[in-house]
């Protein structure tokens, strides 16, 4: 019998922009990196942004996309807090330009929006989506391309899916975050190299994180009991 229904969209959103990608970020991006470039200004650009600012010492937020609406709307929505740090940009590489971190978070169907050639030496790129809106020869010119899991994103790359175009290979694959963490394989070891991320998420992590809501749903006393 379920003893919860929850939203698994919002759950979704956080685990993947704020949670996964953070974490990578963590251990991949440098340390004091102070410039974030946001592609995509939807919720799981929101729960990205919240996260990161937890973690990084961010000076300058860019932002862009196609909709000028999604970006008011951001910024309306973080301006008590953060509005002197919130720059709309007028196209993805003034965004991209000198970043530190890059959170590719858009919904567009395959297509590049991020050149490899505007990646600049030191950054860290986040890519929600795969490579369904990067250029797949940074997966190779990058100096490292790691995945969120080798068992559940390398089947992804073999069926080539929309999230992993033609041009990817598994012999561009540096590691998996299980083998970063566990120090299987190092880091980022240098200021100047360049790391993309990519994670097509796993659903054990939501249930965990549902699980995690529940129990501190049931120790506030929130939530609406229904007899089924």
């Amino acid at each position: 019998m379920p003893y919860a229904f929850m939203d698994g969209t919002a759950i979704t959103t956080m685990r993947t922009a704020g949670g996964h990608a953070v974490a990578a970020a963590r251990y991949l991006a440098r340390k004091n990196s102070s410039r974030l470039a946001i592609i995509g200004c939807g919720a799981e650009s929101r729960t990205a942004f919240r996260s990161l600012m937890n973690h990084f010492p961010l000076e300058e937020i860019r932002l862009y996309d196609i909709k000028q609406e999604a970006m008011d709307a951001f910024i309306r929505e973080m301006e008590d807090q953060y509005s002197d740090k919130l720059l709309p940009m007028e196209s993805i590489r003034a965004a991209v330009k000198g970043a530190d971190l890059i959170w590719m978070v858009t919904s567009a169907p395959r297509c590049i929006l991020l050149e490899e050639s505007w990646v600049e030496p030191g950054c860290f790129v986040a890519g929600l989506s795969g490579f369904r809106d990067i250029d797949p020869s940074l997966s190779e010119k990058a100096d490292k391309w790691v995945l969120g899991s080798h068992k559940g994103d390398g089947h992804l790359i073999d069926e080539k899916v929309s999230m992993f175009p033609d041009g990817l290979s598994r012999d561009h694959i540096y590691g998996d975050m299980g083998e970063i963490v566990n120090a299987i394989k190092p880091g980022r070891q240098k200021d100047a190299v360049r790391i993309v991320f990519t994670h097509m998420g796993m659903a054990g992590h939501d249930i965990l994180l549902a699980r995690t809501a529940y129990e501190r749903a049931v120790k506030k006393g929130v939530g609406v009991k229904i007899v089924l």
